[in-house]
């Protein structure tokens, strides 16, 4: 009974450190500081991992996704983006899925590839 309380309690917390790590994520990618924004991105999906919120993985994947496409690496970009879409698929949110399969299309166009 005490682990499950605490399990519970810890929740919250949890939600709120990796809600941080994708604002900072953000934050650092709009000042185009995109390698912090990418450890940000990582330690975001870490923690949304561990702690089993898929929607907070999913964010952190695109954050990478475009933090990748940003620097000018599709490869690295279309590997998140496709990650994201396999668990915009797995939670069947469908508004994302449908704009996970517009990224891969958006990251060869951004840079001239087809």
């Amino acid at each position: 009974m005490c682990w499950t309380r605490w399990r519970a309690s810890r929740r919250p917390c949890e939600k709120a450190r990796t809600r941080g790590a994708l604002l900072a994520a953000e934050a650092h990618g709009r000042l185009g500081d995109f390698a912090t924004a990418a450890e940000w991105a990582d330690r975001a999906w870490t923690l949304a991992h561990t702690g089993g919120d898929r929607l907070a993985e999913l964010r952190a994947r695109n954050y990478r996704g475009a933090i990748a496409l940003r620097r000018g690496d599709v490869t690295e970009a279309e590997a998140h983006f496709n990650d994201g879409l396999e668990v915009a698929r797995t939670l069947h949110d469908h508004a994302a899925e449908a704009r996970g399969t517009q990224q891969p299309r958006h990251s060869r166009r951004h840079t001239g590839r087809s």
